[in-house]
């Protein structure tokens, strides 16, 4: 499963790696026209060779761009399956509830037990001053908010629906409520692709650092390295981009990773100068 995640996530980044190509050679365009100073008013309309050539690219980064978004969001329908199953389990409650009306009386002693356990309890705490203390600092200590796995999907709903800015909400009060270590990088890399689409740069661009320096193992390493290259690109710093994603094609990724980062290298050094229209 977590193979079959990174392809997916990877093809993700990938996407969103090729989608800089055409912004970047109007960049370098507008930055040529702007270096003599008695050209800076004039403006020369690109042919239509060159009109062509940005319509035909832009159309295939668009189908690449919806083809890895849909690849992204598919493993995340397998989480849908796993709710399914955890309605099934609520059925479970009522049977327990009928084992115990067999034994509500058990149970009637069980509680004036405990209720008198309480008491003396209670009695106890009084006497010592510092049981007394040690529960007041204990009331002082915060509750951390227990994890939701629904929230979760909903976050995911919510980005494949277009809303990007609750998307990214639901995701940081999902980092918020202690997750399993597992499921953190996950969390980091849905804010972090939520942000980008908000257009955001520098905090996608800190959500996908904070997953190369705590998770270097995880299953959302090589494609948080992919969205940083491509989001260097698409800001205009093209060497930051490259430096990038060479050092990730630099520590053996699997070969379809392999295969992904070459080709987005490829197209930066081609249409580079399109990345920051």
């Amino acid at each position: 499963m977590c193979m079959k995640r990174i392809v997916i996530f990877f093809c993700v980044a990938g996407l969103c790696a090729l989608s800089i190509g055409c912004a970047g050679k109007m960049s370098s365009t507008k930055q040529m026209s702007a270096g003599d100073p008695a050209e800076m008013h004039v403006w020369l309309p690109p042919d239509e060779e060159l009109l062509e050539e940005r319509r035909a690219f832009q159309a295939h980064l668009d189908v690449i761009e919806a083809e890895i978004e849909r690849l992204f969001l598919i493993h995340e329908e397998e989480l849908g399956f796993e709710e399914n199953l955890r309605s099934g389990i609520q059925e479970v409650p009522p049977r327990i509830a009928n084992i115990e009306s067999k034994i509500s009386s058990k149970i009637a002693d069980e509680n004036h037990r405990a209720m008198i356990i309480e008491r003396e309890i209670a009695l106890l705490n009084k006497s010592f001053d510092a049981m007394d203390s040690m529960v007041e600092k204990i009331k002082e200590v915060p509750v951390v908010a227990r994890f939701s796995k629904r929230d979760y999907l909903k976050a995911i709903r919510l980005f494949r629906d277009g809303e990007f800015a609750k998307s990214a909400n639901k995701f940081k009060s999902s980092l918020n409520q202690n997750p399993p270590r597992s499921i953190i990088d996950n969390l980091y890399f849905g804010l972090g692709v939520s942000y980008y689409k908000l257009n955001n740069y520098p905090q996608a661009i800190k959500q996908f650092d904070k997953i190369l320096a705590t998770f270097p193992d995880g299953d959302k390493w090589f494609a948080s390295n992919i969205m940083l290259g491509f989001i260097h690109n698409k800001i205009g710093d093209k060497s930051r981009a490259i430096y990038v994603l060479d050092k990730a094609r630099k520590t053996d990724p699997p070969e379809n990773v392999r295969l992904l980062i070459d080709r987005l290298l490829n197209l930066i050094e081609d249409y580079g100068a399109y990345a920051s229209s």
